[in-house]
């Protein structure tokens, strides 16, 4: 049962969302309206269509209850696709706005400009938006790193792990996509499989079924998975069942020993960072470590990037994490920086010996779009370091 504390926040997002969504259509509105100075008809087209676009994407949460699971898999990527381009359109029209301001400053702008800046905006944002949506389309990559970790043992070096992050099988992605990226793994002969949540969006019955193809992953030490936020909202005790009855090793604030040969190490997973918005949920690092054996490596899988600061002050050696899709659409990925202290790739830890390693994700949620990164699969070397 929801609590109160849920309640509010709830009703506080929906509230900003609105707002967001029908201040974007309004400028988008102004904007056109301003660079190309349509007639009467055009401006009335304009303004329905605007209009109607708006309403969808308010109406989308409740579409998602309501609509068959066909028609619904149709409104959704009408929805994303305008989100995607409309968040570019924005963008480009911010950009000629500011060139528009540095002429009028200068002395140099004339009524002649105008049009050829409102059309230049417009044909970038749509020249952006078709190519984000071919990279988005594109097979997922594989990425390779190599990391060099302190601690690691030397019988354990060149030891292969593959991570997937924000996969989100749902309404547009299912079975036939997994089974592919499956395969893909396979290929990599690793030594263990790392899911570093948002696996799913949406509830055990209606994609029970899409996640199956994870049974067949093949790994040395086996897959290990922790929840992202995406699983709170889809039912996360249902999903771990799930995952478990597949042979995946759920990590719910928990720490393994692994042993390759003469090599051991250990693997923790903490819950979702956000998960303590959810009654009788929360993620917790003490307790996924009490009993380690500190002589020994740790890789933490954590979900969010903002988990470091605590990784490192735990003496965590490498944390593997997602949940920032590395930004999808450029100029948005810096908007990332408001939350997270890592978009995307390796970074080094001010703080001890603690290294993170931030994927782009696997898969993708709302727009099936990306400028400037691409969905991956991320094989991590392990090396010692010399």
């Amino acid at each position: 049962m929801m609590s109160r504390r849920q309640s509010r926040k709830i009703a506080g997002f929906l509230l900003v969302f609105s707002g967001v969504v029908t201040l974007t259509h309004v400028f988008l509105y102004q904007q056109m309206l301003f660079w190309f100075q349509p007639g009467a008809g055009f401006r009335t087209a304009l303004l329905a269509g605007l209009g109607a676009l708006a309403t969808l994407v308010l109406l989308i949460l409740p579409l998602r209850r309501w609509l068959p699971h066909r028609m619904l898999n149709q409104v959704l990527l009408a929805n994303y696709l305008w989100m995607g381009f409309g968040l570019l359109l924005v963008t480009c029209f911010l950009a000629a706005d500011l060139v528009l301001g540095l002429f009028w400053v200068s002395g140099q702008w004339t009524s002649a400009w105008q049009q050829m800046l409102g059309t230049g905006a417009l044909s970038l944002a749509l020249s952006l938006g078709a190519y984000a949506l071919w990279n988005g389309q594109r097979p997922v990559h594989v990425r390779r790193v190599t990391v060099r970790l302190k601690k690691w043992p030397a019988s354990l070096d060149g030891m292969k792990l593959v991570q997937l992050s924000d996969i989100h099988i749902g309404p547009m992605l299912g079975r036939e996509w997994l089974q592919r990226l499956v395969s893909q793994v396979n290929a990599l002969d690793a030594d263990l499989v790392a899911i570093t949540g948002d696996l799913v969006d949406g509830s055990v019955s209606d994609l029970g079924e899409h996640v199956e193809p994870l049974r067949e992953l093949y790994s040395r030490l086996g897959t290990y998975f922790v929840t992202g936020n995406h699983e709170y909202y889809s039912g996360v005790t249902e999903w771990c069942d799930f995952l478990d009855g597949l042979g995946i090793h759920v990590l719910r604030n928990r720490h393994v020993a692994l042993t390759i040969g003469e090599g051991k190490f250990e693997l923790a997973g903490v819950d979702d960072h956000a998960s303590h918005h959810f009654p009788g949920e929360g993620a917790d690092l003490q307790a996924a470590l009490r009993g380690r054996d500190t002589s020994l490596p740790v890789i933490l899988l954590a979900h969010q990037p903002v988990v470091m600061h605590d990784a490192a002050a735990h003496g965590i050696d490498l944390q593997l994490s997602g949940h920032t899709h590395g930004g999808r659409l450029w100029p948005f990925r810096y908007l990332v920086y408001l939350q997270q202290p890592v978009a995307h790739g390796l970074f080094q830890h001010e703080l001890g010996d603690l290294q993170l390693y931030v994927s782009a994700g696997t898969g993708f949620w709302g727009p099936p779009m990306r400028l400037g990164t691409r969905a991956e699969i991320t094989l991590l070397t392990l090396h010692t370091a010399a």
